[in-house]
């Protein structure tokens, strides 16, 4: 145990909060500033659902062709400053 003020929350947690004091998210938050939002819903999804959901990863999948090109750029010109 890292030190004793560790075990003076925890106590502080449990008495809060009960155990689910203990099942929130630890660490760093993920980033995903602009997360597609797939349509959910419940039963067969109507045309134009199909077509928004794949506009959405079409998009997503132009972006990371995009990312990956320039990538293989930036290390395509880091090769040749070497030389």
């Amino acid at each position: 145990m890292p030190s004793v003020s560790t075990l003076h929350v925890w106590t502080k947690q449990y008495e809060q909060f009960g155990i689910d004091g203990f099942s929130t998210a630890r660490g760093r938050p993920r980033s995903m500033k602009n997360k597609p939002k797939i349509i959910k819903t419940y039963g067969p999804l109507t045309r134009l659902e199909e077509l928004e959901n794949e506009n959405l990863r079409l998009r997503a999948e132009n972006d990371l062709l995009k990312k990956l090109d320039a990538l293989i750029r930036q290390k395509e010109a880091a090769q040749k400053r070497k030389r």
